[in-house]
């Protein structure tokens, strides 16, 4: 790290050593390693220093002292690729439950739409089938009254022919049927007309035939 490399590029030249101390806090703060100075290769001192580190995403301070342990000059590190991470992790990981609850309330909200759909089609089907079957009834009570009335027609006109016919029967046989004169006929038929006697004297071929039986 940059940082790292000015810090010991600037160090007094009576520096003795270099001392870690790693801890988000002053109070937390524990040494976790010492390093002679000078230092031979910066890259390899970096590596030694993030090595002794406990955790990677501790803040630590570097620490420079002279042969009779006193501060020279100190600095103090946050690793800036592990804090990245860290926050990278952090955004991946909130972005990732809002996105897991905008998903549940965006269920939610299809669930209650799919529910409401499915109750609109019950109530429509049902409306369907219930006016459905009203008009088969409706229908069916239709056909009934007219089929009855159609039978009563029927019925009224076949008992008038009927009743023509044989008043028609009747009359035919009436008048085909010839009278049967009887003397006991005769006689009832003057005594309900007496003025008959009258009429039948003036008939002079009636009087002949009675004349030429009464003879015999």
């Amino acid at each position: 790290m940059q940082k790292i490399e000015r810090f010991i590029e600037r160090l007094p030249t009576d520096t003795s050593s270099i001392v870690m101390r790693a801890g988000n806090t002053r109070q937390e703060e524990t040494i976790c390693g010492k390093y002679s100075f000078p230092v031979e290769d910066i890259t390899e001192f970096i590596d030694s220093v993030f090595d002794d580190l406990p955790e990677d995403n501790t803040k630590f301070r570097l620490i420079a002292l002279d042969d009779k342990g006193r501060q020279h000059k100190a600095i103090t590190i946050i690793p800036p690729q592990q804090t990245t991470q860290g926050s990278e992790l952090q955004i991946m990981v909130q972005g990732f439950l809002s996105m897991v609850q905008e998903n549940r309330r965006v269920m939610s909200v299809l669930a209650g739409v799919i529910e409401d759909r499915e109750e609109t089609l019950e109530y429509v089907l049902h409306n369907l089938i219930q006016t459905k079957e009203e008009q088969i009834e409706s229908d069916l009570a239709i056909g009934t009254l007219e089929m009855e009335k159609s039978l009563l027609q029927e019925a009224q006109e076949a008992s008038v022919k009927e009743k023509a016919l044989n008043l028609a029967e009747s009359a035919l046989a009436k008048m085909m049927t010839q009278p049967q004169i009887t003397a006991d006929s005769l006689k009832a038929l003057v005594k309900q007309n007496p003025s008959i006697i009258d009429e039948i004297m003036k008939d002079e071929e009636l009087v002949s035939l009675i004349g030429d039986r009464l003879l015999k």
